[in-house]
C-alpha cells in the first residue's frame, strides 16, 4: 500500500541542475538547451529548467515502475497488481487491507 499526497502532477517540472561554477555546466546546457520547455536558467547559484513530465498520474507511474521496484521476491512473483485510488480504494474488497494496514492490533486483538 502505498500513500501519496496528490494522485497527479502538473505537466511540468523543474529539473536541477549543476552550480552555475561547475565544471558540468556546458554539458547541462548541450542537453537541454532545446529539450525543456523552457531555456535553462541560473537561480540561486545554480542551473535549472523546465521539463516535461513522463508521468502526471501516479497509478500510470506505479504500473509502468512496478515490475523493477526492489519489492522482494514475493511481489515480483505476483502476475498482475491491482491499483485502486479514491472511491475505488474504498470498496468492500479492499476494506479488510486496509485494517490489517492501519490497525496497530494484532490479529487476534482485532
Amino acid at each position: 500500500m502505498i500513500e501519496l499526497g496528490s494522485i497527479s502532477l502538473p505537466k511540468s517540472r523543474k529539473h536541477r541542475g549543476p552550480p552555475a561554477n561547475s565544471d558540468n555546466v556546458k554539458e547541462f546546457l548541450t542537453k537541454w538547451n532545446n529539450a525543456g520547455i523552457s531555456a535553462p536558467y541560473v537561480e540561486d547559484g545554480r542551473w535549472f529548467v523546465m521539463t516535461n513530465r513522463q508521468y502526471t498520474q501516479a497509478d500510470d507511474l506505479v504500473r509502468a515502475k512496478i515490475a523493477k521496484a526492489p519489492l522482494g521476491k514475493d511481489v515480483k512473483s505476483l502476475k498482475r497488481f491491482d491499483i485502486s485510488s479514491g472511491d475505488a480504494l474504498l470498496s468492500k474488497r479492499n476494506l479488510a487491507a486496509l485494517t490489517r494496514h492501519f490497525d496497530d492490533r494484532m490479529p487476534w486483538q482485532r
